[in-house]
């Protein structure tokens, strides 16, 4: 055997050693991905749901089995634009409170005290006013409306451990911290959210899109489209909404005409343990250290290579300070601009209150698109983009409009800045 024939086994066992150790690793991480969610017809609604002996049709509904407490909304009595939220504790009577506007989306605090409702309201013709984000106190059966929500706005569903309300509308999923609805995350996810839900404890949720569900990790990085979506399984009917406040029920994806469906998903396990080292390369570990070249070795084996040249350190990028917690204070408004010509905005333009003539007042959005501000008097507000040097802006929507109230802080829809002209 030649003196170079040990050194080229000892490298090889190590490439042995490295793929296997890999191959282990990425193994582990496949785990990390929950099952294909199982979409079935559901037998029928929850016993609790089902003893409030409601006959219309329910819009949606929810439960806490905890405090025995059951909700479900239904349609107002020839009022096709007005709700009432129908509820009861054990064997009680239920209770109804009416909402103006049509219930979009319903979840339940696991101690059944309180009901938040996604509420739309539409004009004459049909056509979408504002969403509330609206608390229903089933204490005192008072509801009272907190935040204005983007007009795609559909579902709703408390967080893991009770702390933040998840709201699923077109291309985003906005989360807000319990029980002061103070802002929170927003992550993208692109398309026609109509319904979210936990799994689990776990940092993955299920989002309802129209033809399909999805799985996504909010503790995921989110890229230039947004969080990843994965694990899809296609909707067996057009998908109006997701109920996850049912208990033991489990998810339910609500379809067109009413027709239910149970979602049945695992929730996402955790990372596996790193690797130690050692137990990542075993052959290399039991394989002699290299001996010098002989001296008949050729000169390009032999020799040293040279020493590295010392680099100098990498500039380390400026860090950005996250933007402050939006205080749920009333008379606050923030909001975020996005899109391909979001450089070309100075200002945002608030008119009113209820006078689109009136100009309140402006402010600049910052390097984020962020904007915000406080002490606004109670009213209606157009809000619009104004362009540097006078620059027209086509926007989508072209403006937006919020309802400022006493009752909490209001987040404005996202406004899209397409071009200027």
């Amino acid at each position: 055997m030649s003196t170079m024939e040990p050194r080229i086994i000892a490298f090889v066992n190590r490439v042995v050693a490295r793929a296997a150790s890999l191959a282990f690793v990425l193994g582990a991480a496949g785990r990390l991905i929950a099952d294909v969610p199982v979409i079935v017809p559901c037998d029928g609604l929850p016993a609790a749901v089902a003893a409030l002996g409601l006959t219309s049709e329910l819009d949606a509904f929810g439960v806490a089995p905890a405090a025995s407490v059951a909700v479900a909304a239904t349609l107002s009595a020839g009022e096709e634009d007005r709700s009432l939220l129908w509820f009861a504790r054990g064997g009680d009577e239920p209770r109804a409170v009416k909402l103006a506007g049509r219930v979009m989306g319903l979840a339940v605090t696991g101690d059944g005290t309180m009901a938040y409702a996604v509420v739309r309201t539409t004009d004459r013709k049909g056509v979408v006013r504002t969403v509330w984000l609206t608390r229903v106190d089933l204490k005192t059966a008072r509801a009272t409306p907190g935040l204005t929500l983007p007009t795609t706005a559909r579902g709703l569903a408390i967080g893991p451990g009770g702390a933040t309300l998840m709201v699923a509308s077109r291309d985003e999923i906005r989360t807000f911290q319990l029980p002061g609805l103070a802002s929170g995350k927003m992550y993208r996810v692109p398309g026609e959210n109509v319904g979210v839900a936990p799994l689990g404890d776990s940092s993955g949720v299920l989002v309802a899109q129209s033809s399909r569900i999805v799985l996504a990790d909010l503790a995921g990085a989110q890229g230039r489209d947004g969080l990843v979506l994965s694990q899809e399984a296609a909707a067996p009917a057009r998908l109006t909404g997701m109920l996850s406040s049912t208990g033991d029920a489990g998810t339910i994806a609500i379809a067109d005409g009413g027709s239910a469906w149970c979602v049945r998903a695992a929730a996402l396990a955790p990372p596996p343990p790193p690797v130690p080292e050692a137990a990542a390369e075993p052959a290399a570990a039991t394989q002699p250290p290299l001996e010098v070249p002989p001296a008949d070795l050729p000169a390009e084996v032999a020799t040293a290579p040279p020493a590295p040249v010392p680099q100098a350190p990498a500039p380390v990028p400026p860090i950005v300070p996250a933007a402050p917690e939006i205080p749920a204070a009333p008379g606050t408004v923030s909001g975020t601009i996005s899109g391909p010509a979001v450089a070309e905005v100075a200002a945002i333009v608030f008119l009113g209150p209820d006078n689109v003539l009136r100009e309140s007042l402006r402010v600049s959005p910052d390097e984020r698109g962020r904007f915000r501000v406080s002490a606004l008097p109670s009213g209606a507000y157009r809000l619009v983009a104004a362009g540097k040097a006078g620059r027209v802006l086509i926007c989508d929507p072209p403006f937006i409009t919020i309802r400022v109230g006493g009752n909490g802080a209001v987040e404005a829809p996202v406004l899209k800045i397409l071009r200027a002209q």
